[in-house]
């Protein structure tokens, strides 16, 4: 064996006539190569340097992965670039923390360990999400389906914890529970029911000719109180009324007073019956066939409870929660049939 005396042996090389390249790995594990993956961008830089000994001081690394430096074969390794040169020379990191420069190297070691762990739950996300392919494709199927709707404007907007359900099997923690696996059979059943429910509220839409349209100010309505809903807000609660028109037009606005006394104050009671009142109706946006109303006023007639002018009609408006335009899409209302 021939004792070294060239200038890059141990010991004796000058490590300010090298300059950092990059790191690389060539150990066992699949995980770690794959963290390592954006740091060896260098090799692109060098397209010979693995094949061609010419390439590298002393030809350890190009002919057998090992230290051009000692000999040894290593996992983690660095390639410096001699200058007087231009050959690469590739070590082991032990080598190269002992030899030359480290800085970098280890900023560059540290950055690839800390994407290992990233690499392994990928890998544990992906066997799941392969095993889940497997044992529930119907699931599955539920799942694509869902993600499809969710970037489709014109799919119906009814997902709800379909849509989460989605975006963790997407996610960094997949595993669904067992109480997740067994509400996926009723998410599908319920998906399937209201889709069908659409059909045929759009068949029954289609039957019933179009809707007709308000116009802007103060009317006279008569109608059938088809829903009551309660919104609460930070100065208490405020209950209001969905009324539809013999022509299918909707309003939603407050409940006269005295409509509550006529009800003795009970939703049911007022729920179905039908109410002739006055009221302005402000705003209709991009849906003319439902109004948003102001300002509702009856009076007592022999006819009943009838539309009566209020007093204040310089009163300020109401707040319109343009949420509550969904209550009647173009496919029915959402509360059913009225």
């Amino acid at each position: 064996m021939s004792t070294r005396t060239d200038i890059h042996r141990p010991g004796v090389i000058n490590g300010d006539d090298y300059r950092f390249v990059g790191v690389l790995y060539q150990g066992s594990s699949e995980d770690m190569a794959a963290s390592y993956a954006d740091e060896m961008d260098w090799l692109d830089a060098y397209p010979h340097v693995d094949t061609d000994a010419s390439w590298t001081i002393e030809g350890n690394w190009a002919t057998r992965g090992s230290c051009d430096l000692c000999g040894s074969r290593f996992a983690h390794g660095v390639a410096y670039r001699h200058v007087p040169t231009g050959r690469i020379m590739v070590v082991g990191h032990i080598c190269a923390g002992s030899e030359l420069l480290m800085d970098e190297a280890t900023a560059a070691k540290h950055r690839a360990e800390k994407r290992l762990q990233a690499v392994k739950t990928e890998r544990v996300n992906r066997e799941y999400r392969e095993a889940f392919a497997t044992e529930h494709p119907e699931f599955l199927a539920f799942i694509e389906q869902v993600e499809r709707d969710a970037e489709d404007e014109d799919a119906p907007d009814h997902l709800g914890i379909s849509v989460d359900f989605a975006k963790q099997f997407r996610g960094s923690r997949p595993e669904f529970s067992d109480r997740q696996l067994e509400t996926f059979p009723k998410l599908i059943a319920g998906r399937a029911k209201f889709l069908a429910a659409i059909r045929e509220r759009a068949e029954r839409e289609a039957a019933a000719g179009p809707r007709g349209e308000w116009e802007l100010g103060r009317q006279q309505v008569t109608g059938r109180i088809f829903q009551i809903r309660t919104y609460e807000n930070d100065f208490g609660s405020t209950t209001k009324m969905f009324v539809e028109t013999d022509d299918r037009r909707v309003v939603l606005t407050t409940i006269p007073e005295a409509l509550w006394r006529q009800a003795n104050d009970n939703q049911d009671a007022l729920r179905g019956s039908e109410v002739e009142f006055t009221v302005t109706i402000q705003d209709t946006g991009d849906e003319p066939h439902f109004g948003f109303g102001k300002r509702p006023a009856v009076k007592a007639t022999d006819r009943g409870l009838v539309g009566a002018e209020d007093e204040d009609e310089d009163a300020e408006p109401e707040h319109t929660d343009h949420s509550d335009r969904r209550v009647c899409q173009g496919i029915g209302c959402v509360y059913g049939d009225h």
